[in-house]
């Protein structure tokens, strides 16, 4: 873990350092390049990338050969400490590389100018400087977030700002009430209320869409069990009007031959009478009206009532008037005896 090792002492005097910049440009949110841009400029050092400085970079081996490994690095340039870096660098990147830089320089270990790179503790220590300048852990703890994947949601951090703030969150400071934290809390309130609104508005959505789908699923349930009974009617009734036209069909044609040939009328007498009874019992079933009730209930109901479930049966209307249901006043009132 980044921070491991480290006392407890000296990280939170890394993190006060942070903190009294943080106060001091009275930044109020995430950090930008912008602000450390500033930051460095009232420090007395400068922030540039490798393009603006790229004729001093061509003519120096030394920085040219910095600008291939690293990237980013701090040199002296025109007698100015100058941090460069990598120009194609994500924008959170560079912010990062340029923070870290920064705390080399409030941390004291650019003082020491026989050492020309600084020790894996004081990368440590600026690392840990860099991600409390970025964003405090205090801020982080009063948003909650306090998860690697709420921290990466924010990307703003690396795999190793996210362990050190993991590692700080699970510490307790030892003296988290005093008047430093308040000021910061104070400083950093909006952006705490932002980022928490925030949050609950996210968690809306996902509610509203639940309901919106048990909704939909729902409506098409009915909806096809609507379809297949209209189906069904729609194809009785096609086959009951087929029938009731090759019965009048049938019909015309023997009343057109009694009347060419009278002496057949006794041979086609039967089967006249025959057709005739077709023809009566195929109006009679289309003329019959399919209706839906519930074994348990006392009304019958036409397909399109609002009242028809899965459970309905059918049955003709003078049937079930028959068996002692009685008309649905919603979707029947045309069959209640006055």
């Amino acid at each position: 873990m980044l921070f491991e090792g480290t006392k407890t002492d000296m990280w939170e005097d890394i993190q006060k350092k942070a903190w009294e910049i943080l106060l001091n440009e009275k930044i109020q949110g995430e950090m930008t390049l912008a602000d450390l841009e500033e930051i460095g400029r009232k420090r007395g050092f400068r922030i540039c990338s490798y393009s603006q400085k790229a004729k001093e970079i061509e003519q120096s081996s030394r920085l040219k050969k910095l600008s291939r490994i690293y990237d980013s690095f701090t040199a002296t340039d025109g007698g100015v400490e100058t941090v460069f870096y990598r120009d194609n660098l994500s924008s959170q990147r560079k912010i990062q590389v340029v923070a870290c830089e920064l705390g080399h320089f409030v941390l004291g270990h650019r003082k020491e100018k026989e050492s020309k790179e600084e020790t894996p503790e004081q990368e440590k220590d600026a690392a840990a400087f860099a991600w409390e300048l970025l964003l405090p852990s205090i801020v982080l703890d009063a948003c909650h977030i306090r998860t690697a994947k709420e921290m990466e949601a924010l990307n703003l951090f690396d795999v190793e700002g996210i362990r050190y703030h993991l590692s700080v969150l699970s510490k307790k400071r030892k003296n988290s009430e005093d008047s430093l934290c308040r000021e910061l809390l104070t400083q950093y309130q909006q952006f705490i209320l932002a980022y928490r609104k925030r949050g609950r508005k996210r968690k809306i959505p996902f509610a509203v869409c639940a309901g919106l789908t048990v909704l939909l699923a729902t409506a098409c349930a009915i909806g096809a069990v609507f379809e297949r009974e209209n189906r069904w009617l729609r194809e009785e009734n096609d086959y009951l009007a087929k029938t009731l036209s090759a019965a009048e069909s049938s019909l015309s044609q023997l009343q057109k031959e009694e009347e060419e040939n009278p002496s057949a009328e006794d041979e086609n007498s039967n089967t006249s009478s025959d057709f005739a009874e077709t023809k009566e019992k195929a109006e009679s079933v289309v003329s019959e009206e399919v209706v839906f009730l519930s074994p348990s209930g006392e009304k019958y109901h036409r397909a399109d009532c609002r009242y028809v479930g899965d459970n309905f049966i059918s049955m003709s209307q003078e049937e079930a008037a028959a068996e002692g249901y009685e008309p649905c006043s919603v979707c029947c009132g045309d069959l209640i005896l006055e």
